[in-house]
Formats: structure tokens, sequence, C-alpha cells
């Protein structure tokens, strides 16, 4: 066992089931008492003893939760005679049910959902283990001299662990094998487990009925999530944007989402914060322009949609002159994926409640020649509040958009902050309180320009950088007062302030 552990990397899941199955084996050898609880308590207190740090590891706290589930939740499930047919069934329900409701704050914790069929797929699984871990022994030892033989008796292994593998792509692949609940305050899920720990208490005392409500109330009220405001959020992607944005009407909008230098920055930044905020449909996405630091992630978020797992997209609002462009992957992926289109122009306008987009270029003389002064600009409008957002614009698509009356108190900056936009007569017109840039630490292109930031610090802009301050979220109320949050604070190294 311990050289199991050492061969397959010693993962804090296996070092905790090689020291109980030690703990086991000595209690045994020296006559005495093994008691699980006690053994999983003194292996946790040994590995946090090597690192304290595994206490805020997820896989730390699931496999000890689940083995706790087991330990302390089974016995009260089995309280009655469990014999005759069908036993394995309600040991496996019953085992299911424990590691379930103990893992459960930590799935959504960390992971920001939680799988569906779990319960079902572990009634599956959990009984058959005995037979795989038989063929494999047996295996592995006839193989030693007999190879045919050993091949031969692994065949029960193997085709069970591919059938387990088969079972989880096939309800991967099931638009609901998952719920996305978002992360919950560490608040709730304390609150959680005491309701779980007072349950278990009065199991004796109340019926099975009112037990289940019990427990589903306590589920239930680890999912709720405060909304009805407004939030909008600029994301770190490195050198690239994405802007999020949800709405009092709980109605969640993307405005890009792609990235140059942060490979599968869809997987790893954008639906992450997604599905933390418990979304599990976006309304819709606005696209910019179609660079790679602008789609990419769009593009990951729709593959996922394609196989049917991930969030749902309902639509893509893109620029008018991107209904002609010759590269049509991002649309062609979208249509496959189920999301509907929707193309923009000057004068259009959505509206989502109380918050409304204003489109303010392109206008119908664009043809997309140069998509960075191309970009889909929009004022959003939220009570007093404007927001200016501007994708890559610059050259004559700025010069266009300078000449109407765009007061907006929070700007995104234009590409990235490149010298080549966000000119002094933009600025002028625009004349924002709060500028926001989204670029790559130490990026190639030297962005954002010096000139851009003398421009903006002239004019007393507050200026927030994502590679400074990381996300940046703005709240406000109906009124205009806004609250801004950053992500991080690296304001020592900050030339800003």
């Amino acid at each position: 066992m311990v050289f199991y552990g050492v061969f397959t990397g010693s993962s804090v899941s296996t070092s905790r089931a090689v020291l109980m199955f030690l703990l086991c084996a000595g209690a045994r050898v020296i006559g005495r008492t093994y008691d699980m609880l006690s053994a999983l308590a003194l292996s946790g207190i040994l590995i946090l003893a090597e690192n304290p740090g595994y206490l805020y590891h997820s896989g730390f706290l699931l496999s000890y939760l689940a083995v706790a589930g087991l330990g302390i939740f089974t016995p009260v499930f089995g309280k009655k005679k469990n014999q005759g047919r069908g036993r394995w069934i309600r040991e496996g329900l019953a085992g299911g049910m424990a590691v379930f409701l103990a893992q459960f704050p930590i799935l959504q914790y960390f992971f920001y959902e939680i799988p569906l069929f779990s319960l079902a797929v572990n009634l599956l699984v959990i009984p058959l283990l005995p037979v795989v871990l038989t063929s494999g022994f047996l295996g592995v030892l006839a193989g030693l001299w007999i190879p045919n033989l050993g091949r031969f008796l692994l065949l029960g292994a193997v085709a069970l662990l591919r059938m387990y593998e088969g079972i989880g792509r096939i309800l991967g692949a099931v638009p609901v094998s998952s719920l996305v609940t978002g992360q919950p305050a560490l608040w709730q899920a304390g609150i959680y487990y005491i309701l779980l720990i007072v349950l278990l208490a009065m199991r004796t005392k109340i019926s099975g009925k009112w037990f289940a409500l019990g427990l589903l109330g306590a589920a239930l009220f680890l999912c709720v999530r405060p909304g009805g405001g407004f939030r909008f959020v600029m994301l770190d992607v490195g050198q690239g944007d994405c802007l999020a944005l949800e709405t009092p009407g709980d109605h969640f909008f993307l405005v890009d989402g792609g990235s140059s230098s942060v490979q599968q920055v869809g997987s790893y930044r954008i639906l992450p914060f997604i599905k933390q905020s418990g979304v599990g449909k976006i309304e819709g996405i606005f696209i910019t322009h179609g660079d790679e630091d602008h789609i990419s992630g769009v593009l990951e978020i729709l593959e996922e949609m394609k196989k049917g797992g991930g969030v749902r997209v309902k639509r893509l609002f893109l620029p008018q002159w991107m209904r002609s462009q010759e590269d049509q992957k991002l649309q062609e992926t979208a249509k496959k994926a189920g999301a509907a289109l929707r193309y923009l122009q000057k004068g259009d306008v959505i509206r989502d409640g109380e918050v409304v987009f204003r489109i303010l270029y392109p206008d119908e003389k664009e043809t997309g020649e140069d998509p960075n002064s191309g970009s889909l600009t929009m004022k959003v409008e939220y009570g007093k509040l404007n927001l200016l957002l501007t994708g890559d614009l610059s050259g004559e698509g700025e010069k266009r958009v300078a000449e109407e009356t765009v007061n907006a108190q929070v700007l995104k900056v234009a590409h990235h902050g490149s010298a080549s936009s966000t000119e002094e007569s933009f600025l002028e017109q625009v004349s924002p309180s709060f500028a926001l840039i989204s670029c790559g630490e130490n990026n190639r292109y030297g962005h954002p320009s010096d000139e851009v930031i003398q421009r903006l610090k002239e004019r007393e802009v507050m200026i927030y950088d994502t590679r400074y301050d990381g996300a940046v979220s703005l709240s406000c109320d109906k009124e205009g007062r806004l609250e801004i949050e950053t992500f991080i604070d690296k304001r020592e190294k900050s030339r800003y302030r």
C-alpha cells in the first residue's frame, strides 16, 4: 500500500487512504479496535502537520468529507434492517447519499455546479468495484507467468472501466447533466452543515417525509444567491478583452471574450467566472469584431455548448459588416450550437428592463476592411450611469463616434490602450471619470501606451488596469452611485497612482 501511494504520486486522497489502511492493519496486529472516524481524524492531523495549506485544497476537503459522510451519515440512513433482496441497492443509495450530502457545499464552492446523476452513477459503480479490483489483481498476478491468461482475466476489469468511461461521456453530453449553482458564501456552508447535523440528530424523532424535506430545504438554502442589482466586470484575460454585465432582471451578457496570451481562456477564466456567478444561461454575447483576442474564449464556450454541456448561449450580437465577411467560423459555430445571430448597426437599441444598450457604431458606411476601426461600439445606460464600451475602436471609426454626444462616466479604453486610439478629441467628447484598460502583463505590443495614459492623467481620470488590479467589478444603483472593487491590488507597482 505504501508503494502504491508512492507510485501514484502521493496525492492527498491517496495519502489519506494509505494512512488509514496502516492504522487499520496496526490495530489488528496489536489487538485493538479500529475506528474509521478516529483513523480519519489522525490521518488528517498528520497530513495537515506536514502542509497546513491542504486545508484549503479541494482534493483534501472532498476526500475527507466523503469518508466522513460514510462514517457519520450511513449508519443513520441504515437504522432499519437492511436485509433481503435489494440490499445492495439500499446500501448503494445510502452510501451515495451520504457522500453527496457531505460534499455538496464543497462541490459548489470550488466548482460552482453539481452533477445531477452522481447518485445513480454511484449506485452502478460502487457495487461493481470489487469485480474490477479482483479482475485486476488476478490478471496482474497470472500475467507474471502466463501472459495470455493474465490478459484473459483482465477482461472483466477492462470491460467495466470502459463502461464507466462510456457512461461518463454519455451523461456529460446531456444538457442537464449538471446544474450551475454558483459559489455559496462560507456562512451559508456553515449553516448548511449545522442544519444537517440537527437533522441527523433528530432522525429517530421525525418521520422520513419531514427528514427528506429538511434535507431538501438545507440544500436549497445553499443554492440561494443574492441578485437583482447591476454589476459590470472587466475580467483579467491577459492580452484580450472580456466584459461581463449582470442586469437587475438577472440576465447575463458578455462583451467579447478572448485572449492572445492565455490559452483556453474560455475554459479556465471566463466560464469559471460565469459559473461562480451562478449563471447557467448567457442572454447575449456582443462581439465587437473578429480578432482572436476578442473571440477565442467565446468559441470555446460555443464548442462546449455544441457537445451538450457548459453554459447555454441564447444569441450573439455582431456588427453588421460581419454578415458579409469571408471568415464565418464564429457564425457557423454559433448556429451549430443553437445560438441565434443578430447583426447591429448605429441607431439600434436593446433593452433589458432598466438597462439600455445603445449602438453608436458601426454605421451603414462601415465595410469592416479595418476590423479595429469597425468595432461595435455601444453605450450602456442604467439610471444615471453611462458606460462606453469601444472594443478596439480606432482611426476613422473613433472620429465618427466622437462626432456624437457620447458623455460617459466609465470608458472601456479602446484597443488595450494603444496609441492609435483614445485621441484627445475623443476624450474631450466622452469626458470620463473612470477608465478601464484590459491588457496582458509585459505584452509585446507595449499596451497601454504612454501617450494614452498621459492623456487620461491630464484629465484626472481614475485608471484601472487588469495588470495591476486583476478583474475590476463595478456595482451601481439607479442614482449612479458606484462601488468599484478590484480582485488584486498592486498599487505600489502601478504608474497610475
